[in-house]
């Protein structure tokens, strides 16, 4: 079939759909599970299997997510959840396209192991989240955050791949933030 032709049958049988009223439908093509990627998983599968092994080391990760009314793409706070009895892992930086992959190739969250109460977490989790849309971020890499959190025991902290995963074809990580000189 030459090209011309295929194009005259689409042109008219949209012309055709036009003309009666209907809108031309055309089947969906299924979706084969084994090659949609990791956009594509669904989220809860996504952290399931993301937060597997810092469930096994920290404790268990809770159901709810804890987020602001604005969400983060939105220049609010990142979503996050409570791991064990006092730290915190973010649960939205992983998917969010703008992310720069870190000096491992990982797609990543981070895990708070500052011993910072809820908010702190979240502001300074927040800002690490944020120079991560910007700046290639990686194990042993040192963030300043004395701008961030008044009032802390450290001015700085420390990334350090906690865990490392594939999902859909993807790699991903779990960078621990942790404060440097306490």
């Amino acid at each position: 079939m030459r090209a011309g032709q295929g194009a005259s049958r689409l042109d008219s049988s949209a012309a055709a759909s036009r003309a009666s009223g209907q809108p031309s439908v055309r089947p969906a093509t299924p979706l084969n599970p084994k090659t949609l990627d990791a956009m594509t998983t669904s989220a809860a599968n996504h952290y399931e299997a993301l937060f597997a092994d810092i469930a096994k080391s920290c404790g268990p990760v809770d159901n709810v997510t804890l987020t602001g009314i604005v969400g983060f793409s939105a220049g609010g706070p990142v979503s996050m959840c409570r791991v064990g009895a006092a730290d915190y892992v973010t649960c939205e930086l992983s998917l969010h396209p703008e992310q720069v992959e870190s000096s491992e190739g990982l797609k990543f969250e981070l895990l708070s192991l500052v011993g910072l109460e809820e908010a702190k977490c979240q502001r300074l989790l927040t800002a690490i989240g944020t120079l991560s849309m910007e700046a290639v971020l990686g194990d042993r890499h040192t963030v300043d955050v004395s701008q961030i959190i008044s009032n802390a025991p450290f001015s700085s902290v420390q990334l350090k791949l906690k865990s490392r995963c594939e999902i859909g074809g993807r790699r991903y990580g779990i960078y621990a933030v942790e404060p440097v000189g306490v």
